[in-house]
Formats: structure tokens, sequence, C-alpha cells
């Protein structure tokens, strides 16, 4: 958790950059991007994905529906 915060404070203004930081390290990189993207899209908003990863998400079914 640590180093997530610590990535997040130092990328903020790049969503690609602060995941590329934290998942080229050793660990649990699936965790650690989940947590990274998670903060820093809920600081920038959604728009700072880049398109082309936007494009590429599978779709999430409604729960509703």
């Amino acid at each position: 958790m640590p180093f997530s915060l610590w990535v997040v404070a130092r990328h903020l203004d790049s969503f690609e950059e602060a995941i590329w930081t934290g998942t080229s390290q050793h660990g649990d990189r699936d965790t650690v991007g989940a947590i990274i993207g998670g903060v820093v899209v809920l600081a920038t908003g959604e728009d700072s994905i880049p398109v082309l990863w936007r494009a590429a998400m599978e779709p999430v079914p409604d729960p509703l529906a």
C-alpha cells in the first residue's frame, strides 16, 4: 500500500505513467495496479484512462438489467 500511494503521489497527472511505474516492480502487480488505477481515476476522472485502453476493455454487464 505505501508503494502504491507513493506512485500515485508522483504520477497523479498521468494514469498511464502511474500504472506502468507501479506494475514494473516485482510483487503483487495486479493488486498494486488496481490500487493505483482506482486512486488516480477517483482523483482525476475516467477521462484520464487512455482512449485505447478504454476501447480494449471488456464490456461489463449491467447487474440491474
